[in-house]
């Protein structure tokens, strides 16, 4: 058995908790029923775990019965986005010391002016040791341990908090990093010290220091978060498994978590689009298009055959990191995004976001400026509550930071101003779904929208509307969906080697001794994961490109005895769907990878109830959008409690739950399918 039931015995629960920019979101399972409750929180940025145990309460989730608890956290990424990690030295070797200033040297394209990110560690913060290894791997220069101590004597002086050690074609040969490691630890033992080789084999020296000064830079204050999560989880009667969840879609052991922080960083996204995966696969919604809109900012994946689109290298804060992460596109447009009106008259939406505190006008908490929240609000599409009542808006306290900023700039009248302000937030994720679908040569019209976070279903029919999309799916619990996909995670891990050369006619791949030697690394880490050998799978892939390219396609290797030709075969196809086109020559391997995953008990997606019937509206609202022929209409209310199978509503309307709304525009007909979730379906 895989689902929840196969951990232990009565009354048994398990947690996960998803700490986002303005909300922190609780889902508590039921080991036994299956039975979901959740719980919403404004997130505490000074205290993270405040707002957990705030989430918590709400779901009467006693810790002492949870057998796991699943977390995933924006600590990493915003000390990384707002510059607020560790002062960091920076140990290399000698003649390049300069390659985080030097970057890769070009110039962003398209950009007629550019402000070129600061680097996280300045170059008074940057030493030079002797040593030299070749890209063979052979000694050229050995490590001159006076010339180590000496600098490494020196960054301690100038007040260092973590060291990060990048040493030329470590990747290969990382017996001087592991030398450094030991001359600091003996001499310095309370210094946090990150080398490359741990964080990534791969090539290309630039992107491989900055990941480990990255790592250097927020794994102490994230290693004292982890440590206080686990103490206070500890204090309330917690003894089960705890567990992180990572950008690539898995989830890890606290220990490893705090030796690899970096791979936290979009965690909590990443976890979305992995359940709607995993839902997905369950719910018959194999090809996807997936959106989370927060409190912050909006977010997009791609799930396509029923798998999340990874990336093995990403650009996050100006930084280009060599990590594997499930592919996302973001933008500053979430429900706390702020709207204004520039000097020249033009109406504009974020990047800037009012956060939990302030956090919108309406919320009574001191804010004074428009968000998208008081927009939705004014215009009608938005509740004067959330939460159930619990979380009281003031739609007066909008209206007057509607007018005073955006409305008598522009000389409209309140609801028209509020009614642009929607209309510009989701034209700009109109053109970021094209963007991942169209600019990467998919038709957006070969895929379901799946819709979630607090703001998502609040949009969804209205892009799936301007990007042509027949079906709408708004999941159960949708404003804490994030926090239900770590629910559906397993153990991952990756582990990859650089090694570049033609790919021989008459080899087979699979048989090589590199992937020989990181299959041994992947289950002894799976081992000490405490992942038995039945709940464990591997997955090989040889990263291959044309001669003569730059960049490269992680092909899957499927057997021992495959033929170069058949890998050939795949790779053409793969480059083909991706680029329209196949050339003629030699292929050439760059690395090879090993994706471990260990199997852990997942929910089940649960049937929904008895077919209903015909709901009564709930109330009704006058809505001002642009999807009315006029300038308001009313729209009437549901509750989607009270929608069930076989009941059809068509649009406008406007259905109302714990932790979201949902909007379906004239164009639309809802109905619920077997699993609970709301389809939106085009009219024909």
């Amino acid at each position: 058995m895989n689902n929840l039931r196969s951990l232990v015995s009565d009354g048994a629960i398990s947690v996960s908790a998803d700490v986002g920019g303005t909300f922190t979101d609780v889902v508590r399972v039921d080991v036994e029923t299956g039975d979901v409750v959740v719980g919403k929180s404004p997130t505490v940025h000074h205290a993270p775990a405040e707002g957990i145990i705030a989430a918590l309460s709400q779901t009467d989730a006693d810790l002492t019965r949870a057998v796991r608890f699943l977390h995933g956290t924006t600590v990493g990424i915003n000390a990384l986005l707002e510059h607020k990690g560790a002062r960091v030295g920076f140990l290399t070797t000698a003649g390049f010391a300069d390659m985080l200033e030097i970057r890769r040297g070009s110039w962003p394209p398209y950009q007629l002016s550019w402000d070129k990110p600061k680097a996280l560690v300045g170059r008074e913060l940057c030493r030079e040791i002797d040593e030299r290894i070749a890209a063979d791997g052979s000694i050229v220069k050995p490590l001159n341990v006076s010339s180590a101590v000496a600098a490494v004597d020196a960054l301690v002086a100038d007040g260092i908090e973590a060291l990060a050690v990048c040493l030329v074609n470590a990747y290969i040969e990382p017996k001087h990093e592991r030398q450094i490691v030991d001359l600091v630890q003996t001499k310095y033992p309370d210094m946090p010290v990150v080398v490359s080789h741990e964080i990534t084999r791969r090539y290309r020296e630039y992107e491989r220091a900055v990941t480990t000064v990255s790592e250097a830079y927020i794994r102490p204050k994230m290693t004292e978060y982890f440590s206080g999560l686990a103490d206070g989880l500890a204090s309330a009667g917690f003894g089960g498994e705890l567990y992180i969840t990572s950008s690539d879609g898995g989830v890890m052991g606290l220990e490893r978590a705090q030796r690899q922080t970096l791979r936290t960083l979009v965690s909590g996204c990443a976890s979305g689009i992995a359940g709607a995966a995993s839902l997905g696969v369950s719910c018959g919604y194999k090809n996807l298009i997936c959106i989370d809109m927060g409190g912050t900012s909006f977010d997009a994946g791609i799930v396509r055959h029923g798998v999340a689109e990874m990336s093995n290298e990403s650009e996050i804060a100006g930084l280009t990191l060599l990590l594997p992460m499930i592919e996302l596109a973001t933008i500053g447009a979430g429900g706390g995004s702020i709207a204004w009106v520039d000097e020249l008259g033009g109406l504009n939406v974020g990047p800037e976001s009012a956060g939990s505190t302030p956090g919108p006008a309406s919320y009574g908490r001191g804010g004074i400026r428009p968000t998208f929240s008081d927009a939705a609000l004014v215009s009608g599409l938005l509740p004067d509550s959330l939460l159930d009542g619990a979380m009281k808006l003031s739609t007066q306290l909008a209206t007057d930071a509607v007018v005073s900023e955006v409305a008598t700039p522009l000389s409209m009248d309140a609801r028209e101003a509020a009614s642009g302000v929607v209309t510009l937030i989701e034209a700009r994720m109109a053109r970021l779904l094209e963007e991942i679908t169209i600019g990467k040569g998919h038709d957006p019209r070969d895929f379901d929208l799946l819709a979630y976070g607090g703001g998502g279903p609040l949009v969804a029919s209205t892009l799936g509307d301007l990007l042509g999309i027949t079906r709408v799916v708004v999941p159960r619990h949708p404003g804490v969906f994030s926090a239900w996909g770590m629910q559906t995670l397993d153990v991952a891990h990756e582990f990859s080697r650089s090694e570049v050369r033609v790919l021989r006619s008459t080899e087979s791949i699979g048989a090589a001794n590199t992937f020989a030697e990181l299959l041994v690394e992947a289950h002894e880490r799976l081992e000490s994961e405490g992942i038995q050998e039945d709940r464990r799978a591997v997955m090989r892939f040889v990263e291959l490109r044309y001669d003569g390219q730059e960049h490269t396609l992680a092909v899957p290797v499927l057997a021992d005895d495959e033929s170069s030709d058949t890998l050939r075969e795949r790779f053409e196809s793969m480059h083909e769907d991706a680029y329209g086109f196949r050339l003629v020559g030699d292929l050439e391997i760059v690395g090879y990878r090993v994706r471990a995953l260990g199997s852990l008990p997942k929910p089940d997606v649960p049937e929904a109830a008895a077919e209903g019937s015909l709901p009564t509206p709930i109330s009704h609202r006058q809505v001002t959008h642009r999807a009315s022929d006029t300038t308001a209409e009313s729209w009437p209310v549901y509750r989607r409690e009270s929608l069930g199978p076989g009941v059809e509503v068509a649009g406008p309307a406007i259905i109302e739950e714990l932790t979201t709304t949902t909007v379906v525009t004239p164009q639309r007909v809802v109905h619920v399918d077997a699993w609970g979730n709301l389809i939106l379906e085009a009219r024909p």
